[in-house]
């Protein structure tokens, strides 16, 4: 399926994997998490820096998200983000998961769609009616 974020949801989804990049850094040892970024292409060496060695991904992020809104992509990214896998470490980390579908599902909505999580911990992207048009 290929879906099309509104701007602001494009920026929510930016921040959490942004979050996800800086935080956790789990990006280099868990392989859910490195999948997801590979996919993005974002690494050490491919986002941006600002000329005195620090790395900004979220700009590297931002546009790949843009450039890849409306393409299989996008689904790919989001199901890759809310991968349960990640976040099995400890109770902790899957209260952060809960929280995090909640609240992203809370932007995505506006666009007609809700991220859920199945029985098999597959993740899944639903329609869930008319998009809401201030999103856009």
């Amino acid at each position: 399926m290929s879906i099309t974020l509104g701007k602001v949801t494009l920026e929510v989804l930016r921040d959490l994997l942004n979050d996800e990049f800086y935080l956790s850094r789990r990006y280099h040892t868990d392989p859910a998490s490195k999948e997801l970024f590979e996919a993005l292409r974002v690494s050490n060496s491919s986002a941006y820096f600002d000329g005195k060695g620090n790395i900004f991904p979220w700009k590297y992020i931002d546009d790949k998200l843009n450039e890849i809104n409306g393409t299989p992509e996008i689904e790919e990214c989001i199901k890759k983000l809310f991968d349960p896998r990640c976040f099995d470490e400890n109770e902790r980390r899957r209260k952060k998961f809960e929280e995090m579908i909640v609240g992203f599902n809370e932007y995505l909505v506006r666009d007609g769609l809700v991220v859920v999580v199945e029985a098999n911990d597959e993740v899944a992207i639903r329609t869930v009616g008319d998009k809401v048009s201030e999103n856009t």
